[in-house]
């Protein structure tokens, strides 16, 4: 007997190299996984959280007997309408193929469903070309109402332990909004950035002054320093009277030396 656990909380199902080479191996296999579409933030997120596995239960003992038959998981049927992308990470999958159901086995970094990731790149780039509330609607139309998906000429099955991930056309929708929302973010705080460096430029620095404890502190002006602001026809005009009266002075002491005389 087999199942199949989701393991969008188990941290111990998928490792950090294991989870390193699957972003690898997923980004250069189709272009929906280049940055254009997803960002390698969200596509790691993506890849987490449909991670799945396939593991024996406790009755593997009485399967070795012959007592218990194994179930298989299965991935596809054929003939049945599918819009799951799946990518083994290891173990292996049985695939039935052909009148005369050939076996053949996949094993790791084998992906099976990318019709879907084609029919969801097409239906991207048609919404491109619409306005943005149009776009929206349509790509949640076509993903609502099955429209992107394939219909297997194959059966796959998986018998034995396996790490596959599993990602839907919704998933890969999610992603893809995601990623334009985070893109058109960063954009908003570059140019608001931008705009504050410009504006702190345009503005000139003010004199600030001094403040102690709440209050203004009234800085002082020493004389030396008032006279130097003073324009120089002044200082000059200061100068003549200050001569003046040194000559009334004088004139005045000669008159009382002769009055004495």
């Amino acid at each position: 007997m087999s199942q199949i656990v989701n393991t969008a909380h188990a941290k111990s199902t998928i490792n950090i190299q294991l989870l390193a080479v699957t972003i690898q191996v997923m980004s250069t296999c189709h272009k929906i996984f280049s940055t254009t579409y997803i960002l390698p933030t969200i596509l790691e997120k993506l890849i987490r959280k449909n991670c799945k596995k396939v593991e024996a239960t406790q009755f593997s003992c009485l399967k070795e007997a012959g007592i218990v038959q194994p179930k298989p998981a299965v991935l596809y049927r054929k003939g049945e309408f599918s819009n799951k992308f799946i990518m083994i990470l290891t173990g292996r999958a049985v695939v039935t193929i052909g009148k005369e159901e050939m076996r053949l086995e996949a094993g790791a970094w084998h992906n099976f469903g990318t019709e879907v990731l084609d029919a969801m790149v097409e239906a991207i780039d048609r919404s491109a070309n619409q306005t943005t509330s149009r776009s929206t609607m349509s790509l949640n139309t076509e993903v609502t109402n099955n429209t992107i998906g394939f219909i297997p000429d194959f059966d796959a099955v998986i018998l034995y332990e396996c790490k596959f991930c599993e990602i839907t056309a919704p998933d890969l929708l999610l992603a893809y909004n995601s990623s334009q929302i985070m893109q058109n973010n960063s954009k908003v705080q570059v140019v608001r950035s931008n705009s504050r460096s410009s504006l702190i430029e345009e503005i000139p620095k003010e004199t600030s002054t001094p403040i102690r404890n709440g209050s203004v502190k009234l800085r002082t002006v020493s004389e030396s320093e008032t006279v130097k602001l003073l324009p120089k026809n002044d200082t000059c005009h200061f100068k003549k009277i200050a001569d003046a009266e040194t000559e009334e002075n004088e004139d005045e002491q000669e008159q009382e030396e002769q009055e004495e005389e």
